[in-house]
């Protein structure tokens, strides 16, 4: 019976909250201290939604607010080649091609830096940019897909 009660279970998945149910994604650290990120941005606070579980007029905000994000990234980086580059600096690809949800946030946000800091792109609008990826039970989506949907948005909407 000692034994039991002594038990450290541990875990294979990485470090942080990916929750298995999929309604939330949110990240959160062991320390009780908070970094002070440009003072209004601390990357342990982020929500991402599951868009496979959320209502209508939700996925309607996410897009909206995902397609300021895609500005924004548009604007900094014009080909998706430059973006791209950028981004497989800052984030680690698994070997099955996904990138951990927490990953890209530190990257958005690191890319994002001075449009945050000008208060051109809020915390909201990069929970959606994150929201609008489809996520598995453990946290990661695939790399390919990331780059790609922010240019693709950009030809869809200038057809219509």
């Amino acid at each position: 019976m000692e034994e039991l009660r002594n038990f450290e279970f541990k875990s294979d998945v990485p470090e942080g909250n990916h929750s298995i149910s999929g309604t939330a994604l949110p990240s959160y650290s062991s320390s009780t201290v908070e970094p002070d990120y440009n003072s209004h941005i601390s990357r342990n606070k982020f929500i991402v939604l599951d868009s496979r579980k959320v209502p209508q007029n939700q996925l309607d905000a996410i897009e909206k607010r995902t397609l300021t994000v895609h500005r924004h990234l548009r604007k900094k980086y014009p080909k998706a080649k430059e973006l791209n580059e950028k981004l497989s600096k800052l984030v680690k690809v698994e070997k099955r091609g996904t990138v951990d949800v927490n990953q890209l946030r530190d990257a958005i946000v690191e890319i994002c830096d001075d449009e945050l800091e000008e208060q051109k792109l809020v915390k909201r609008d990069i929970e959606a940019f994150l929201s609008s990826y489809l996520y598995n039970q453990y946290g990661h989506t695939k790399y390919t897909d990331i780059v790609p949907k922010i240019y693709k948005t950009h030809l869809d909407h200038a057809k219509i």
